[in-house]
């Protein structure tokens, strides 16, 4: 999306978001902009095929807080993050096959964990 390109091209402060044991091949950045108080992060070495639904967590003393939907961009996956992301103690991502149970917030399992360097 333009937004998720201008808040990458504008932000101040990077993160980079790396693969859990459950999907190593994975990475991406968290990028924070301070003017539109918005982060956008993008991933890539998932699978991106139409059965899998890739929802993003943020982390708070914690505690996994849904932030929405993943939405697949070429060969990668991206979303908005409205609100300060240094706020966040983290960030994740579960992924879970089309008519599969809904996540819950109590016993995910990541696919990506982030937010703890900044580049």
């Amino acid at each position: 999306s333009y937004e998720a390109t201008a808040i990458m091209a504008s932000a101040e402060l990077r993160w980079n978001v790396e693969g859990t044991s459950d999907a190593p091949q994975a990475s991406g950045i968290l990028a924070y902009s301070t003017k539109r108080d918005a982060s956008s992060m993008v991933l890539w070495g998932l699978p991106t095929d139409v059965n899998r639904n890739y929802t993003a967590w943020s982390v708070k003393n914690g505690e996994p807080i849904k932030i929405g939907n993943m939405w697949p961009e070429g060969k990668g996956l991206w979303i908005l993050i409205p609100g300060d992301a240094t706020k966040m103690d983290g960030i994740g991502v579960t992924m879970r096959m089309v008519g599969a149970p809904k996540e819950s917030a109590g016993s995910w399992r990541g696919a990506c964990r982030g937010g703890q360097g900044r580049t």
